[in-house]
């Protein structure tokens, strides 16, 4: 029979040097806080947490573990930071599964009350998804008070979802979209396109980098001296062009 165990953050410290205190099904994961609760299918964290995975950390003021070996649920709480080398995102709640490391496909968590960076790219939202793999964001889904920004170029609407490809981040926008740019204005019923692209070497500035939009269905583009409409329109762009 298991008994929960409640371990203060000293004797974690030390049973951890010891290794006498990480489950098999979390070997790559290290959880510190001032109170740990313990059982076989199940360890709640409170108080200054901080969990170190192999390529990205979170910390919060509470955490619930839930699953069996090679995969577990997570659900932070309060002051929810996640973060790696690429990225820095925070809100006020994050939920979803984390698979053992060096299992295939990415893990997804979403934050609510969210915002946050990766490289160029900023974004918030009501409710932001997630996709990460070693360590580097490869997709975004943000609804409700959408937005996702970089120095020159933001996007907005009830709905963004954003892949990272090679040469940037090919998004979607849907519900009231905007992409605006220093010089342009472009509102539709769906927009989608590259975006925030990143430039290929060091002597090669990111508005030197073509970019496509599309956008369907009552289109208005408005721009510092004149204005189009239209039902289908393509933007191919050049700096501020």
């Amino acid at each position: 029979m298991n008994y929960a165990r409640k371990i203060s953050a000293p004797v974690l410290a030390a049973l951890l040097i010891a290794g006498l205190i990480i489950p098999e099904s979390r070997g790559d994961t290290i959880l510190e806080a001032d109170q740990l609760t313990i059982s076989a299918d199940r360890t709640v964290a409170d108080g200054n947490v901080r969990l170190t995975r192999p390529d990205w950390s979170l910390t919060s003021d509470y955490l619930e573990l839930k699953g069996q070996e090679g995969i577990e649920g997570i659900d932070a709480r309060g002051n929810v930071t996640l973060k790696s080398e690429e990225f820095n995102v925070r809100g006020d709640r994050l939920s979803g599964t984390l698979a053992k490391e060096g299992a295939e496909g990415a893990v997804v968590l979403t934050l609510h009350e969210a915002e946050g960076s990766s490289g160029s790219v900023s974004f918030s939202g009501n409710q932001v998804e997630l996709a990460i793999e070693e360590g580097e964001l490869i997709r975004i889904t943000i609804e409700s008070n959408s937005e996702l920004s970089s120095d020159d170029t933001v996007l907005s609407g009830d709905e963004i979802r954003a892949n990272k490809g090679e040469e940037g981040w090919d998004f979607e926008v849907t519900g009231n979209p905007k992409y605006e740019t220093d010089s342009t204005v472009l509102r539709a019923k769906t927009i989608k396109g590259t975006a925030f692209t990143e430039p290929k070497d060091s002597c090669q500035e990111n508005d030197a980098i073509s970019r496509k939009t599309i956008a369907r269905g009552e289109v208005q583009l408005t721009r510092p001296s004149w204005s189009l409409k239209s039902d289908y329109l393509e933007l191919i762009s050049t700096g501020d062009t």
